[in-house]
């Protein structure tokens, strides 16, 4: 069956009020989206368990309640595949060891900075005949030693520890080897935790730190924003022309905001996998709003709306394959219970059947108003 051609109506400019409607919608759901271990930091546990399938949803809960002491980003996912049935639990990183983690950080820059000043002190010893310059420099190294000591003394006592610092060359040192310890015994004590709840036949943990997550994060963001700015870059140099380049990028925007929307709503965490969706919704809403504006303004034959309709169909038929086979791998993820595949397969499916509105609804819009001005003209 044939589907008619929208765009013959008089009244088809109103379509871009849908992807318009829908952006605005999703800006409210935008800041719901929860970040995953690889983007907030925190411990990622896999835990194969013996228990049997009827009681994993009441351990759930028991698991949630008794981790929730060591953070309150707690995520307990069951799971049930060919190689077993278990949990996928995370746990975001405590505030103490955030704080810590940071702290450490500092501590190091300020070795370095020791470091360098001490070697100034050397150079001056070697050279200066003026004793007030070397006094100087002395005395600077002296301070810095002793704000060493005491930024690293508080950060023991920040993680409980009754070690003490015996110098200024070993802070650094013994600081970052209580964190360790207090991160591993965090660990084993979630580990006992879940011991207690449920028979463990065995586990496996990831750790990323929340410093390494933000970076993470923040880097995922000028992915983005780079990848959409070199996509305009492209466009502008191939139609030299501000409307047709807006018309292009409009669907790359709105495929990521309400895809992210969706997210938001339907309680998809954003991780580094969903970033990789996200990415290639960029490269799929590209691929089809050059085809759209390529089909309307690159060629002559017809009407400028039959071209754009002849274009929808063919996008269609583009859509309805990556819909399919992305459907297909949330059925298998979810019968699987693998949850990085069902994330990627939802964002991907959600991605597709956004990108069909957007582009058709919207950028086809506004390709056939800067036709019809050009033609004017």
């Amino acid at each position: 069956m044939e589907l008619p051609n929208p765009y013959e109506s008089k009244q088809y400019k109103k379509l871009i009020l849908l992807p318009l409607a829908l952006i605005i919608i999703s800006l409210f759901f935008i800041p719901s989206i929860q970040k995953g271990v690889d983007l907030k930091g925190g411990t990622l546990i896999t835990v194969i368990t013996n228990d049997p399938q009827e009681i994993l949803a009441e351990k759930k809960i028991a698991i949630e309640d008794a981790l929730s002491k060591f953070s309150t980003g707690v995520s307990v996912r069951p799971f049930e595949n060919p190689s077993g049935r278990g949990f996928e639990i995370e746990v975001g990183a405590s505030d103490v060891l955030d704080r810590a983690e940071g702290q450490i950080a500092a501590l190091k820059q300020r070795d370095t900075d020791l470091a360098f000043e001490m070697i100034a002190l050397q150079g001056l010893e070697s050279t200066e005949t003026d004793k007030a310059k070397i006094d100087v420099q002395r005395q600077k190294v002296e301070d810095m030693k002793g704000l060493l000591i005491k930024e690293a003394s508080a950060l023991l006592t920040l993680l409980g520890s009754s070690k003490t610092i015996p110098d200024y060359s070993s802070a650094v040192q013994v600081a970052e080897d209580e964190y360790l310890l207090l991160s591993s015994s965090t660990r084993e004590r979630i580990i006992s935790e879940i011991r207690g709840l449920i028979s463990v036949e065995s586990y496996s943990s990831k750790e990323v730190g929340a410093s390494l997550g933000r970076f993470f994060l923040s880097k995922t963001a000028e992915i983005i924003l780079v990848s959409l700015i070199a996509a305009g870059l492209l466009v502008v140099l191939i139609f030299r022309g501000t409307i047709a380049s807006v018309a292009v990028m409009f669907g790359a925007f709105a495929d990521i905001v309400i895809t992210a929307g969706a997210m938001g709503l339907l309680g998809i965490p954003l991780s580094l996998a969903t970033v990789a969706a996200l990415m290639m919704l960029i490269g799929f809403s590209v691929d089809t709003d050059m085809l759209l504006t390529i089909r309307a303004l690159k060629r002559t034959e017809g009407e400028v709306k039959e071209r754009v309709y002849d274009a929808m169909q063919t996008a269609l038929v583009m859509n309805s394959c990556a819909i399919a086979a992305f459907t297909v791998l949330v059925i298998v993820a979810t019968f699987l219970r693998i949850e990085t595949y069902y994330q990627i397969g939802m964002v991907a499916l959600i991605g597709g059947l956004v990108d069909f509105i957007a582009v058709w609804a919207g950028n086809a819009v506004l390709v056939l108003w800067y036709a019809e001005i050009r033609k004017t003209r």
